[in-house]
């Protein structure tokens, strides 16, 4: 594959359909940088949740594989401190992506109104990284439909469009098919 045109200064975004004619561009993607982050996630142990996520990604990308996904839950979700409410946030929007992309809708949004208390609860000091931001607001986006849902549920999906579209206006065009799933 060609060099993208954004790498160097070029200030270009990379259009993937331009790049991939004829392909899914977004799930292809996708299940290529999984595949990658799986292969880094066995280079890197010390990170052992994250290391699991990557681990379960491409087997419920190409398999719907929800026994991934319960795997993932048995060994990284259950009882934690107070204190520690990010390492809760972190997994349940974990567990809400493994099994959205399972079909398991039901699980899905358990796990994302879970993280959505945590990520709440967690102490102003304690802030959340970018990429659990986008993985628990993308699931909400996702999950959670325009104007029905608690008034809770209505507030999230509204915070998640948001930080989505501020940071296109800010210049992560990697989030454009997002923000264009969710119009104006």
């Amino acid at each position: 594959m060609s060099r993208p045109s954004w790498i160097g200064n070029t200030g270009k975004r990379w259009r993937t359909q331009e790049r991939l004619p004829g392909l899914e561009p977004e799930r292809e993607i996708r299940l290529r940088a999984c595949k990658l982050a799986e292969k880094w996630s066995h280079a890197h142990p010390q990170a052992p949740l994250e290391a699991a996520w990557l681990q379960a990604l491409p087997k419920v990308y190409e398999r719907k594989d929800s026994k991934a996904a319960e795997r993932f839950v048995e060994a990284h979700v259950g009882p934690v401190p107070a204190a520690q409410c990010l390492h809760v946030f972190r997994a349940q929007s974990v567990a809400a992506q493994l099994f959205r992309l399972c079909g398991e809708e039901k699980r899905a949004k358990n796990g994302l109104l879970s993280a959505d208390k945590a990520l709440r609860r967690a102490p102003a000091e304690q802030t959340p990284s970018f990429l659990g931001l986008a993985v628990h607001y993308e699931n909400a986006l996702r999950l959670l439909s325009p104007g029905e849902g608690t008034p809770a549920e209505r507030k999230l999906r509204r915070r998640a469009r948001t930080f989505f579209f501020k940071l296109l206006d800010r210049g992560y065009g990697c989030f454009e098919s997002i923000v264009a799933r969710e119009g104006q």
